[in-house]
């Protein structure tokens, strides 16, 4: 028995033993494939005789830092077994990066952000993590692959984001479509964890009074069932079944391809400022009673509407309601504004020193 035969799990292990080109997980949430990746590039890239660097592509900022800290856990780990045996792991003159891993054979792990251009003009292996929740998967793709002319390999792990979605699409022409990108298919639901030892894994990293700790599977099962919104979110967080993109009023890739990355600087405040060759609309939603009112900042520029501030107030009195929507509405770059019909708020618009449309 090696060593890995007791640390992973056995999807866990087929995974890391699989030495194909290019290779594919579809996954449930949380069963620790991520993590079980992290081991195997480090153990790949300190391999003496490694040519290129790694890179790794995380779905924002948060993940690419939690990836590359389970990189360096290991590499500490293997260093310590290393070193003893003359053969380090990591390298005593390279300086600790947030998004680099010096290894002492000189290769280094690079972990990006989200942006697919960032994979442009880089060689080696690739690591594309919850490949699925991208903004726009197929673009990560496309500008990933050519990487690999010069050696390396890809690994795209996922849970799934919908049935429209790329991550799909790429499992769906491996199982139905002949395979021509040549993928090694995995997949791991919640249930096929269970039945592997994730549950025993799960408790003995867990606090004694956890009240996980007297659950078997079946119970464990039902539970994560249950605290899911719905049996559509259990089947595609945790069963590698996506939801159906065809019943949604807007498809999740449409949706992910419009959010903004957790770093970006998107907000403006209402009262500016604002750029001047941009027009700006003001959208309102009056609350009454309990209902909060809602100011939402819209620019136009070169095509696309971007949200620019949203302002959720609790204002007791209509007056004063009013009297906040002139005051913002006076800022001389807004175009227009929209508010959504409430009974006699609609003779607002009257005041207002811009263009004002009703709805509802």
């Amino acid at each position: 028995m090696t060593a890995t035969d007791s640390f992973f799990l056995p999807y866990q292990r087929r995974w890391l033993e699989d030495t194909s080109r290019m290779k594919i997980m579809e996954k449930a949430r949380q069963v620790g494939m991520s993590w079980a990746t992290s081991y195997g590039i480090v153990r790949r890239q300190a391999l003496e005789g490694t040519q290129y660097d790694a890179w790794i592509s995380s779905r924002d900022e948060v993940q690419a830092r939690l990836f590359l800290e389970d990189c360096r856990s290991f590499a500490e780990t293997l260093n310590l077994a290393g070193t003893e045996m003359g053969e380090p792991v990591l390298s005593e003159d390279a300086r600790p990066s947030a998004y680099t891993l010096t290894l002492s054979n000189k290769r280094r792990i690079h972990s990006l952000s989200s942006n697919p251009d960032a994979q442009a003009g880089k060689r080696g292996a690739r690591i594309l993590d919850e490949f699925a929740l991208h903004p726009d998967p197929r673009k990560l793709y496309s500008i990933a692959t050519p990487g690999l002319t010069w050696g390396g390999s890809l690994e795209v792990i996922s849970t799934h984001r919908g049935s429209k979605n790329f991550f799909f699409e790429l499992i769906q022409e491996i199982r139905h479509g002949g395979n021509p990108k040549q993928f090694s298919l995995h997949r791991v639901t919640l249930e096929d964890a269970l039945n592997q030892g994730f549950l025993e894994r799960l408790k003995s990293k867990l606090p004694a009074d956890d009240l996980r700790q007297s659950m078997d599977t079946a119970t464990y099962f039902d539970w994560i069932r249950s605290s899911c919104a719905d049996e559509e979110s259990f089947r595609q967080e945790y069963m590698c079944e996506p939801a159906d993109d065809a019943a949604a009023f807007l498809p999740v890739d449409l949706v992910s391809s419009c959010e903004y990355e957790a770093e970006a600087n998107w907000e403006l405040p209402l009262k500016g400022p604002h750029d001047k060759n941009a027009h700006y609309y003001l959208g309102v939603d009056i609350g009454r009673d309990h209902d909060l009112t809602a100011f939402w900042l819209i620019e136009a520029t070169h095509g696309l509407f971007l949200t620019r501030g949203l302002t959720c107030l609790k204002i007791p009195r209509l007056q004063n309601k009013q009297k906040f929507w002139t005051n913002t509405c006076s800022c001389p770059v807004f175009a227009a504004s929209v508010l959504i019909k409430r009974g006699s708020v609609v003779n607002w618009r009257k005041t207002l020193p811009v263009a004002t449309a009703l709805i509802g």
